[in-house]
């Protein structure tokens, strides 16, 4: 970590941070963005001089040796309930089923380290010993996994109120009681994955059920306060662009806010994947919800991670990347990846008896000119 340490704090562009520099290109936030603003560090506006002012800037220039991160990202297993068209089986057992049965995947279905009793405890243990300060957990769905809602119980147990906690779910499955237990501690983010309000989302998340996942959303939005917020997760792609627009004058209308991470595999999925022609069509919806988002706006506020204050000029930019991407140009090698992107809908539609022109008639010529069959 420190050899990481004095690379990210060099001069040059890393590899490994493509995903970031991509994410910032189209006018997001990236992850180290938002990272950064936990140190009092703004990467966009004033680097240097705030990296210097920061209350860590000690630590990042030390040995970490000795020293216990206080901020983890958990990733339990790929238990869950959904079948993404955007996911793979690494993060879906119910996607690496279906593979299977199609000999398409050869590992196990279910994969979880936190079903070894011994990596259980050590893990527990781990905690007890680090100063942590926020903890962010990822599935699959946590909602399904008992290791999870253990975890929950153990740091109540022992009264980690202090820590700040979140978590990623479809949203399918929650309830009050789980909400009551987050309460207790310092902040909660609770992020729900939504591409569409329509039942394109219950196309793209197969399994889904839009109407009862809008309910969810609902119950917590109702729950929020100072300490619990709800984060719509997203992620912007060529499946949930063109209503996408809807979805975020929805958040706006109820206060909310949109993290919004664009695609990035498969690239097939791209919304630069769609015709050019259908692309800027587009745009002007977003121009013109975004000119409302900002109307009565005269001083931007400065973008601090999710700050509840700031959710406008969060959608706000949300409208613009999504103006970005609409005008990328199209990749050298557009016609194999819309052949992929019509095999790869192929299938899953058999598998969920969809047929994509119930969804997007428009896109038909373009997929059955490339194979699209169900």
């Amino acid at each position: 970590m420190d050899s990481v340490r004095r690379d990210i704090i060099g001069d040059n562009p890393l590899p490994n941070c493509q995903g970031c520099y991509k994410e910032e290109a189209v006018g997001y936030e990236s992850r180290r963005i938002k990272e950064n603003f936990k140190s009092v560090i703004f990467t966009e506006q004033a680097f240097d001089r705030s990296y210097l002012q920061s209350p860590w800037v000690e630590k990042f220039q030390t040995s970490t040796a000795d020293e216990h991160p206080i901020d983890w990202h958990i990733d339990l297993g790929n238990e869950c309930n959904l079948a993404c068209k955007m996911c793979n089986a690494q993060a879906s057992s119910t996607i690496a089923a279906k593979l299977r049965l199609h000999g398409q995947h050869t590992g196990d279905i279910k994969q979880s380290w936190a079903d070894d009793p011994a990596a259980w405890t050590r893990f527990l243990d781990s905690i007890d010993a680090a100063p942590l300060r926020r903890l962010h957990v990822m599935g699959g769905e946590p909602m399904l996994m008992k290791r999870y809602h253990q975890l929950i119980d153990y740091l109540i147990d022992n009264k980690r109120f202090e820590i700040s906690l979140s978590f990623v779910t479809n949203g399918t499955i929650i309830d009050q009681a789980l909400i009551d237990k987050l309460k207790l501690f310092a902040n909660v983010d609770i992020e729900i994955s939504i591409e569409s309000l329509e039942s394109i989302n219950d196309y793209i998340r197969q399994g889904s059920k839009i109407e009862q996942l809008k309910k969810n959303i609902e119950l917590v939005a109702a729950n929020q306060d100072d300490k619990l917020q709800l984060v719509l997760r997203t992620v912007p792609q060529l499946l949930s662009i063109k209503t996408y627009a809807d979805l975020i004058r929805y958040a706006y209308q109820n206060c909310l806010i949109i993290e919004g991470i664009p695609l990035m595999r498969p690239e097939f999925l791209a919304i630069k994947v769609l015709p050019k022609s259908l692309r800027i069509s587009m745009i002007p919806v977003f121009e013109q919800l975004r000119a409302e988002i900002a109307e009565g706006i005269s001083i931007h506020q400065l973008q601090n991670g999710r700050n509840k204050g700031s959710y406008r000029e969060k959608l706000i930019r949300e409208c613009s990347a999504m103006i970005e991407m609409l005008q990328e140009p199209e990749p050298l090698n557009v016609l194999a990846l819309r052949k992929q992107l019509s095999d790869h809908l192929s299938f899953w539609d058999r598998q969920y008896r969809f047929d994509a022109n119930d969804y997007y008639p428009e896109l038909i010529p373009m997929l059955r000119m490339h194979g699209y069959a169900v």
